[in-house]
């Protein structure tokens, strides 16, 4: 096989993008580092919005009246949850 065949060959079977090996990790260098980048995107507001949401919800703890009930309905965290804040005046569930 000749060299013109081989590197038609070579830039037919990678689509024509990628006409070296030197520049076929470089691409797939700032693949990866475009992926990671993302990721950690979204891996760190999931984490500031659990942050807010545990503020939120501890903030409503100590600032809610006596037999408040907080209902948390069920979402990608599990199952629906329903927290009664403070004693009420009755005895035993109801």
């Amino acid at each position: 096989m000749d060299v013109s065949r081989l590197k038609a060959w070579s830039l037919a079977y990678a689509g024509g993008a990628v006409a070296s090996p030197v520049l076929a990790t470089t691409v797939s260098w700032q693949a990866g580092l475009l992926v990671l980048g993302v990721l950690l995107i979204i891996f760190g507001c999931r984490l500031l919005s659990q942050w807010q949401h545990r503020k939120t919800l501890i903030a409503l703890i100590r600032e809610a009246p006596a037999g408040t009930l907080v209902v948390h309905r069920e979402g990608k965290g599990g199952p629906s949850t329903r927290i009664q804040v403070g004693r009420t005046s009755r005895k035993g569930p109801q």
